[in-house]
């Protein structure tokens, strides 16, 4: 974390109480986390979230939703 953070390759990183886990908040492609987490593989174990923004989210929803109900009409 100490080479990635300064470099933007990761925005956050932090741990969970307790100190045996944490969170990394990053950027880019899914590529782009797979590589990342293959550099710490074996080594942490970890479980990817990845995130959808807000706007992307509503136009694909929306647009399914007005397909599904276009599908529906008699």
């Amino acid at each position: 974390m100490d080479n990635m953070l300064p470099i933007g390759e990761v925005q956050e990183f932090g741990f969970f109480l307790g100190a045996t886990s944490g969170y990394v908040i990053a950027g880019g492609e899914s590529k782009d986390e797979l590589r990342r987490w293959h550099s710490f593989y074996p080594l942490i174990e970890s479980e990817v979230h990845e995130i959808v923004p807000y706007e992307t989210g509503k136009e694909v929803v929306r647009g399914f939703l007005k397909a599904k109900a276009e599908a529906m009409k008699p």
